[in-house]
């Protein structure tokens, strides 16, 4: 069991593969379309290269992450991430995957 604080995601994508990240992001999603202010929430998707990803986000105070966790290519066991900062960035995004991913 390791403990991680929140928005220690470079930290997680060393230590653990994309399809366990996939298992915890699908247990942990909302429902709905809107994240309640001040929660961390997840929506995921398996990606493959090219692949296209189109969200839509507006925050009054805080930011909004987008995370995009490839495997390595060498085999090993953990993730690498790609961080997209959208702190400036609200309304309509879309993201082009540059490999297979989540």
């Amino acid at each position: 069991l390791q403990v991680l604080v929140a928005g220690e995601w470079h930290r997680l994508a060393c230590e653990v593969s994309v399809p366990v990240l996939q298992t915890w992001a699908e247990s942990v999603a909302l429902t709905g379309r809107e994240v309640p202010a001040g929660t961390i929430s997840t929506k995921s998707a398996m990606l493959k290269e090219g692949d296209l990803c189109e969200w839509h986000g507006t925050a009054s105070t805080g930011s909004i992450q987008v995370l995009f966790f490839a495997p390595y290519d060498s085999g090993h066991a953990e993730s690498k991430l790609i961080e997209i900062d959208l702190s400036a960035k609200l309304g309509v995004q879309r993201f082009q995957a540059p490999s297979v991913g989540l």
